[in-house]
């Protein structure tokens, strides 16, 4: 049943980012051809500046998610109860929180975005965005049940409604209007259904947390408190190291740059999306699996979903590289070309990126927040200052390049003991042996397949994008095929999802 919630829950997330795909790209060329690449650099910049309160959250949502899976596995259906309502209070003061600081951010708007060449109100745009931020915390508490219970999927039907309508909604009135204020309007409301219909959902699903609920015993509460204590670091660490670099490039190079540079993150961020809603839909069954306990089985289905992981890691970086100037040709034009190192440095970034997937759901999975909680601090530290130099040396990329830098701290100065240490209860060397061949492995796929796209080079885009997919994906059937025959845990891992789907299908 574990396996099956999985790949329905997968399935439905792959579902929901191919729509979403879709749907972003053919916005984003619409709002660039209608407003112009300066409009689209505010947008991504406002984006980035209201991410800034997203640290209010203090990851309680994690926090609680994890904290229900336990009680709804043996049904206790008072403790859900009492987690839920301690949830919806959290969250009350959260929008209060957020309202109040997004405020305080106003007169420091023009320092941040500086001059612009465009007839728009910043702090009109800034509040429509500041009040869609305050509508995600109002009743969304109540899709952290449904996550919990492995069914995932129904949020994710929801949200698919939700991104179709919104974008044709604003696709329309930006023809009609041309105007931004709308435009941003449109997903305020849009923003606001969504929460109400999952708020529903749940309450019809799970009738009881609408009851009124026991306060929360003190030894978990206590527990509970300490785990979001030490989120909050890990807040403060995911928004310097994702969060700022819009910022940074606005602030040293001008909100035009933000916009060229975002319409490679938007390709860098589907890819990235997709793969974390795959890893976001299983999460919740890696959650089920380790309140069995068994430690042996827990590795086992950790290295091999790490080899899953690299495998899509490796191919995606690998046809990213490839593929997205030629993608941004067909897309918005040649004028909207950037560098090939800053093509460079964000497959870079992509790789280690998704690399960190597997061990932050599993991380996430058995509450492991206050062990490592100053780490983030230590990354977001050298995140500014590396970032700050590389800019100064390279640009653009320099700035991704800080990211870089500090995303190893994470990846080879805390996951390797926490994770192999508190869950399995093994040594870290068997952590970076297969890091370092997975990097290894991912370096000659990537050059195998440049030097292969280099041999034949197309005049046209659309040919030079379908040989180099083509490429890629021919070396990963060759990776994939390697491995199945070489890791017992991948090669189990595999047969199982294989022998679930088709179980599904026969059923269907």
């Amino acid at each position: 049943m574990r396996t099956e919630n999985s790949l329905k829950n997968v399935f439905w997330s792959v579902f929901a980012f191919g729509v979403n795909l879709i749907v972003n790209f053919v916005a984003r060329k619409i709002f660039i051809d209608i407003l112009g690449a300066e409009y689209n650099g505010l947008n991504s910049l406002l984006t980035s500046i209201i991410s800034i309160l997203s640290i209010a959250e203090l990851g309680i949502g994690t926090t609680i998610i994890f904290f229900l899976y336990e009680p709804i596995h043996k049904k206790n259906i008072e403790l859900t109860k009492s987690l839920m309502n301690f949830y919806k209070k959290c969250y009350r003061i959260i929008a209060f929180v957020v309202s109040a600081v997004g405020v305080i951010i106003i007169p420091f708007l023009h320092s941040i975005i500086g001059s612009l060449d465009i007839d728009v109100n910043i702090y009109i745009a800034y509040i429509l965005f500041l009040l869609e931020a305050v509508l995600s915390y109002l009743l969304s508490y109540k899709r952290s049940i449904i996550i919990a219970d492995q069914k995932e999927r129904i949020t994710k039907y929801v949200h698919i409604g939700k991104i179709v309508l919104m974008n044709v909604v604003q696709i329309l009135l930006l023809y009609l209007t041309k105007n931004f204020y709308l435009f941003l309007l449109v997903k305020v409301l849009f923003t606001g259904l969504e929460n109400i219909i999952i708020a529903g959902i749940a309450n019809k699903k799970y009738p009881y947390i609408t009851e009124k609920a026991k306060p929360l015993p003190i030894s978990i509460k206590k527990s509970l408190t300490k785990k979001i204590r030490a989120m909050f670091y890990h807040q403060i660490g995911g928004f310097v190291v994702n969060g700022t670099d819009n910022i940074m490039i606005s602030m040293m190079f001008g909100v035009t740059q933000v916009g060229f540079y975002n319409n490679y993150f938007l390709v860098v961020s589907s890819i990235f999306n997709l793969i974390s809603s795959v890893f976001s839909g299983i999460t919740a069954s890696i959650g089920n699996l380790l309140v069995m306990k068994n430690e042996r089985s827990n590795l086992h289905a950790y290295r091999g979903i790490q080899a899953i992981n690299f495998i899509l890691a490796a191919y995606v970086s690998c046809t990213f590289y490839a593929c997205v100037q030629p993608l941004v040709k067909i897309w918005i034009g040649d004028e909207y070309l950037m560098s090939e190192l800053m093509v460079g440095t964000l497959s870079v970034y992509l790789y280690l990126r998704m690399m960190k997937l597997t061990t932050i759901a599993f991380k996430n999975a058995a509450g492991i927040f206050y062990e490592d909680r100053f780490i983030p601090i230590i990354e977001s530290v050298v995140n500014i200052i590396a970032s700050l130099i590389c800019a100064k040396v390279f640009g653009v990329p320099g700035i991704i390049m800080g990211t870089i830098i500090s995303t190893l701290v994470l990846c080879f100065g805390s996951y390797p003991f926490i994770v192999y240490r508190k869950i399995f209860n093994e040594s870290a060397n068997l952590y970076f042996k297969q890091h370092f061949l997975y990097l290894l492995s991912a370096v000659v796929m990537s050059l195998i397949a440049v030097c292969l796209s280099n041999i034949v080079v197309f005049n046209n885009s659309i040919l030079e994008l379908l040989k180099n997919a083509i490429i890629s994906t021919i070396i990963f059937f060759a990776v994939f095929f390697v491995m199945y025959h070489a890791n017992s845990s991948f090669n189990d891992i595999v047969r199982r999802i294989l022998k679930k789907f088709l179980r599904f299908r026969i059923r269907r």
